[in-house]
């Protein structure tokens, strides 16, 4: 009698299977030109001119906050100016009535004052003070 046949496992071929996918993503006020172009020219035209007042509105904040601290700088140094040189009269007054020294001492404090102050705020401004 003649041997049966060895059983071999089947190899089964089975079709590989891939999956590809895309992911696109964009950052900033504008969608990129070719999305932008998937739309009709209304809405094309709508997106851009809210882009557009928004940055102007931007732009006006920005300039108005410039200018709300240009001006509050300048009513600082305004101020500063008056009281040191108020200090100046006081000091010239106080050593013109027989006391010398103090006002000479009154005169150094009165400006070494304001120069200890700005140059305090302008290291502080640039990082090397305590705040």
């Amino acid at each position: 009698m003649a041997d049966p046949p060895e059983k071999r496992p089947q190899e089964v071929h089975q079709p590989e299977v891939r999956q590809v996918s895309y992911s696109e993503n964009y950052a900033g006020p504008l969608p990129p030109p070719d999305l932008l172009n998937q739309f009709d020219r209304d809405t094309r035209v709508a997106i851009v001119n809210d882009f557009m007042a928004h940055s102007q509105h931007r732009r006006d904040m920005e300039q108005q906050a410039l200018a709300r601290s240009v001006e509050l700088v300048r009513r600082g140094q305004d101020r500063a100016t008056v009281i040191a040189v108020g200090g100046l009269i006081v000091a010239a007054i106080v050593a013109i009535v027989g006391q010398p020294l103090w006002g000479v001492v009154l005169a150094v404090l009165d400006i070494g004052g304001g120069v200890a102050v700005s140059m305090f705020l302008r290291m502080r401004s640039k990082g090397r003070a305590p705040s």
